[in-house]
């Protein structure tokens, strides 16, 4: 799998532990001759993103963009992260800033091959896969992420 890294805001990140997790997971997920860039930006930018593009003022952890017109095409996409959300987010949910920013990552990979959280059933479809992706993916072999959503304060 291509990978390629942008960084837009000012945390510093393990950007080769990353790549060779992002590889296990293109892996996995049967996308691994295929291209993707994934987008570390803050709020600001990915809020003004969820407004232009979804016409949503808030701030989310992460926005897809699919590329792809057949599966032919080797770039499949563009995942942008929110680093500054996978940072509060991360002890809510039990996880580490490295967890919650891979688990990010995932989402937005499980965008592009077709996932779709829109619906009850399509939500937890898409939580089961990327909690089982996620277990495979960390070293020790199983990291729950808490499921009690509690509200970000601004």
């Amino acid at each position: 799998m291509s990978i390629v890294l942008l960084n837009k805001q000012k945390t510093r990140l393990h950007t080769s532990r990353l790549c060779a997790n992002l590889r296990k997971v293109s892996h996995l997920l049967g996308i691994s001759s295929r291209e993707v860039a994934f987008v570390f930006c803050n709020d600001v930018f990915i809020r003004r993103l969820h407004k232009k593009y979804f016409n949503d003022r808030s701030v989310t952890d992460v926005i897809s963009f699919g590329f792809a017109e057949n599966s032919a095409d080797p770039c499949l996409g563009e995942v942008i992260v929110s680093v500054q959300c996978a940072r509060a987010c991360a002890p809510r949910y039990g996880m580490t800033f490295e967890q919650e920013l891979l688990l990010y990552c995932i989402h937005g990979m499980l965008h592009l091959v077709g996932y779709d959280d829109c619906t009850r059933s399509g939500r937890a479809r898409m939580e089961r896969t990327q909690q089982r992706i996620l277990n495979k993916i960390i070293q020790g072999g199983s990291v729950k992420r808490r499921t009690d959503r509690k509200k970000l304060k601004n």
